[in-house]
């Protein structure tokens, strides 16, 4: 009698463990390819969300420095700076909102809400000087009213000197280093020749071709608690592609900013003395670089801080 052969099991067993083995190493490749991904998207939001916020923090700061000037002045309704100041004041709340916003949804890193924190503190302190000066100047408008004109005259020198006296003993008291941060505002840029005449670059535009070296002036504003003595002053500007304009080699250095060593375009050394003061930087173009057309950022840093900034149009 003829026996059926035994068909073999092994192999099949075999190809079944490995088709299993690969289908499993795939599914593992994916996950961890995914993981990859979905971080690379995340780290590309936070940076989004902090060059987004950032822009509208220094578009607000821009507003606050301006004010510093307007306050000082006589021509501007003391209703005006009144409101002026409200509204800034709304928009940095609305600010605090939003990094606190982001900051619970997992969007900022830790470094970057105690940058933001300590931006915002420093912008309410100087709305909070401006509240108190515009309070002040309230109640003394009331206190006038229906007084003589010479006798309001003589109480306002008296109680001015009083005040001012008493207000430079509190500031030395109370002096925060957010406080004693210069602040530079009222930017003008001149484009400067071979021949060394320069030329303003009005509404902050210029043309490529008349672009040789630029001075950037600007106004050092009063800072009553800042301490007095030599500084040292640095530009960056930087061009539309976002990289910074050097000088020479020769020239080229670099300046620390929250901890980083950063490049810089130009720089100068000035004595503060806590008063308002004009200062200009000329950065010096190599003669091989030309300049794209564009948009330029010029930002000026000092005690490595960021005091300041404007643009230039390069046309």
């Amino acid at each position: 009698m003829q026996e059926t052969p035994v068909t073999p099991q092994a192999p099949d067993r075999t190809r079944q463990i490995l088709i299993i083995a690969v289908m499993v190493l795939a599914a593992a490749t994916a996950y961890f390819a995914f993981q990859t991904f979905s971080t690379k998207v995340e780290n590309t939001q936070l940076v989004e969300n902090k060059v987004e916020l950032e822009s509208e923090i220094n578009e607000l700061n821009t507003k606050i420095t301006t004010m510093e000037t307007e306050m000082q002045r006589q021509d501007i309704e003391l209703t005006e700076k009144d409101r002026k100041v409200a509204e800034m004041a709304a928009e940095l709340e609305k600010a605090k909102e939003r990094i606190n916003s982001l900051r619970a949804a997992g969007k900022l890193t830790a470094a970057q809400l105690n940058e933001f924190k300590f931006k915002t503190d420093q912008m309410g302190f100087y709305i909070e000087k401006y509240q108190k000066q515009i309070e002040e100047l309230k109640v003394e408008n009331e206190r006038l009213t229906g007084e003589n004109r010479e006798l309001s005259r003589t109480v306002q020198a008296k109680d001015s000197l009083v005040a001012r006296v008493g207000a430079e003993a509190t500031l030395y008291k109370t002096k925060v280093a957010a406080a004693s941060i210069l602040k530079a505002a009222e930017f003008k840029f001149y484009t400067v020749d071979k021949k060394g005449r320069d030329s303003e670059a009005e509404n902050r535009e210029t043309k490529a071709r008349r672009f040789g070296n630029l001075k950037t002036c600007f106004t050092l504003l009063e800072n009553a608690v800042a301490e007095i003595g030599g500084r040292t002053v640095y530009v960056v500007i930087k061009g539309p592609d976002g990289g910074v304009i050097r000088p020479n080699e020769t020239e080229a250095g670099y300046f620390t900013h929250n901890g980083q060593e950063i490049p810089y375009s130009a720089k100068t050394g000035l004595n503060y003395d806590r008063t308002s003061q004009q200062v200009c930087i000329t950065y010096v173009k190599p003669e091989a670089l030309e300049m794209a057309k564009g948009n330029y950022s010029i930002t000026v840093y000092c005690d490595g801080y960021d005091i300041g900034r404007s643009t230039l149009t390069v046309k």
